[in-house]
Parts: structure tokens; C-alpha cells; sequence
């Protein structure tokens, strides 16, 4: 995540919940002074499919599948964000 991100979250939080900064025991939230251990460590993103399931989702008949010139399989996109574009 890049600072801006941050920043645009802390503004969303400014916006909707402004009093999550001097009460987050409020919204379910803890305050503490260390970096949790799952924070630190490395994880893949995005997570990668196992062969087999994508062996069987090119086998479905539910999934129309596109090749470039190439010969490379164009998947449909996973979710349009705003449909009016």
C-alpha cells in the first residue's frame, strides 16, 4: 500500500467515522504499540489458483474462452467496477 492509499483511507475514516481516532474501542478496535506478526511477513498476491482448478475451469463449458493472436487465452474480467463505462 502506497501513502497516498493511506492517506485516502484516512480520509474516508475522517469522513464517515471521524471518532474513530479518540474512541476506536468503539468500533471494536485496539490500540497497541506493536506490529503484529502476521503484518511482517511476506504472503503472494494475488493468490494464485492450483493448476488442477484452472485445468477444470478451461474444461468448463461456463466460461467462454477468447485467444489473442498470439494464441493466448483472453479471460473475461473477473468484475466491472462501474458498468455505465
Amino acid at each position: 500500500m502506497r501513502l497516498e492509499h493511506v492517506a485516502y483511507m484516512q480520509q474516508l475514516l475522517d469522513q464517515t467515522f471521524d471518532s474513530i481516532w479518540d474512541e476506536p474501542e468503539e468500533f471494536g478496535l485496539v490500540r497497541q504499540d506493536w506490529i503484529p506478526s502476521w503484518a511482517t511477513k511476506a504472503w503472494p498476491w494475488p493468490p494464485l489458483p492450483e493448476v488442477q482448478d484452472v485445468e477444470k475451469m478451461l474444461d468448463s463449458s461456463d466460461l467462454p474462452v477468447e485467444r489473442d493472436e498470439h494464441g493466448c487465452i483472453i479471460f473475461p474480467p473477473r468484475f466491472i467496477a462501474d458498468g455505465r463505462k
